[in-house]
């Protein structure tokens, strides 16, 4: 059988940005000039159809198309602006995925937002690229998501022109349970589609006597909690398990910055206490609201030492004493939105 990462070294190439001037110019058209590939593709000695280019003697297959045909998945974290390969997970057809401008068929038809939901909220959020009408449209998505799940009432239209980056990046960074995602139906027109996935279902099965366990507790306490349960389930390395593989399977599983963050951002969910996503350049964090506060949570941080040594963690962080580099909010902005999102006048 041929190996998943040797066939992905069958005819690629590496496209790089250059400079160049007028004949340069000309001479790098005919270099970079894709043309539809004539080779045919052998996987396990069954001949596949895929769609490939070739540009300058060198094949080029969309990575979704290599990851259908020889069964791994490929998905997209808007976070970081990364392509996500899973061997270990089979592929999952989800070309809505978080961070890209999809077009579906609305089942029902749109519906607008139908209230104001921006009276309580801190002016200073909004920008000519997140404004009162998406923020309208995703807070009705978020009230009425309940019924949109079941299919009784329709999903939410958001204005015409938009930045499909920004709001893209505003739904990816309160999103994972339910997952929020920007669709675009038959006819053009961008919605908040809202939706659950089988491996969301999975995690939450696997949580559900840990969560039950602790529903008594405060917010306070409960976060605490959660942020121990990740660090018994995650290890630190360069992999990506999804909550799924977090919680479902007996011992501790390798992971990065961002399956702590994943991780723990279910169980917020889960226990409706209000957690967003933030990101810089190198690493994934979160942070709750709790006790009238935004609060900083780095799991990842936290479990980097002895875990013996638990009492010493600091759960809650002051965001502004989160010092360097790694603790740069790439998007400060979309963050403030998204905290007003989940909680109106919360950053007043």
């Amino acid at each position: 059988m041929i190996k998943k990462k040797d066939w992905l070294l069958l005819g690629t190439g590496l496209l790089v940005g250059l400079a160049l001037g007028p004949t340069a110019a000309h001479a790098a058209e005919e270099w970079f000039k894709a043309t539809p590939s004539t080779q045919i593709f052998i996987v396990d000695g069954q001949t596949v159809d895929l769609e490939a280019y070739t540009i300058h003697g060198n094949n080029f297959v969309m990575l979704r198309d290599i990851g259908k045909t020889v069964g791994f998945d490929v998905s997209y974290d808007a976070q970081f602006n990364a392509a996500v390969i899973d061997s270990s997970k089979p592929y999952i057809d989800d070309t809505a995925a978080v961070g890209q401008d999809s077009t579906q068929a609305s089942a029902e038809p749109l519906t607008d937002a139908g209230a104001d939901y921006t009276r309580e909220v801190n002016p200073t959020v909004f920008t000519p690229a997140l404004t009162r009408e998406i923020y309208n449209a995703v807070r009705a998505s978020m009230e009425h998501a309940d019924s949109i799940l079941a299919g009784t009432s329709g999903k939410v239209r958001l204005p015409e022109e938009i930045s499909t980056e920004q709001v893209n990046n505003l739904l990816a960074k309160i999103s994972i349970q339910p997952i929020y995602e920007l669709g675009r139906d038959s006819t053009g027109a961008y919605f908040c589609d809202i939706h659950t996935s089988e491996a969301n279902e999975r995690a939450n099965q696997s949580v559900a006597p840990f969560l039950n366990r602790i529903k008594n507790l405060t917010d306070r306490e409960k976060v605490t909690e959660m942020a121990y349960y990740v660090a018994d389930h995650i290890t630190y390395a360069i992999k990506y398990p999804y909550p799924d593989q977090v919680f479902g399977q007996e011992g501790q599983v390798e992971g990065c910055c961002m399956a702590y963050a994943y991780s723990f951002k279910t169980l917020c969910d889960l226990s409706d206490i209000p957690c967003i996503f933030i990101s810089s350049p190198t690493h994934q964090w979160n942070q709750v609201y709790v006790d009238g506060h935004w609060w900083a949570v780095d799991v990842t941080g936290d479990d980097a030492g002895d875990e013996t040594d638990r009492e010493y963690w600091t759960i809650l962080h002051d965001p502004a004493e989160m010092q360097g580099w790694d603790y740069v909010d790439s998007i400060p902005e979309i963050t403030m939105f998204a905290k007003e999102l989940l909680v109106p006048g919360s950053t007043k």
